[in-house]
């Protein structure tokens, strides 16, 4: 069996993209471009993680396909921007 090119569970570092904290942008991009994360402060001790997000690979090829596709749009401009300076957890309800 061919060993994989990555970990199965990879933290991405989204601070280029926005200034939200983990939680509040993984919540944007489950939303916004159907891609959901974990936020990376739940790996970490207190004040760890707060620009990382991390992804789990368990699902179809053309899953993690069509993911990829749509995380790179964010890159290239194709999808909204990332929000900065804003509470988008709060907003969303799924926070009280």
């Amino acid at each position: 069996m061919p060993r994989p090119l990555l970990n199965r569970h990879p933290n991405a570092d989204f601070s280029s993209l926005s200034d939200l904290d983990d939680t509040a942008f993984a919540i944007w991009l489950s939303r916004e471009v159907g891609v959901t994360p974990v936020p990376g402060s739940s790996f970490f001790g207190p004040g760890g993680g707060q620009n990382l997000v991390r992804f789990a690979f368990c699902k179809t090829v053309d899953v993690i396909e069509e993911a990829a596709k749509r995380l790179r749009d964010i890159k290239r401009g194709g999808v909204g921007m990332a929000p900065r300076n804003e509470d988008v957890a709060a907003r969303s309800g799924l926070q009280q």
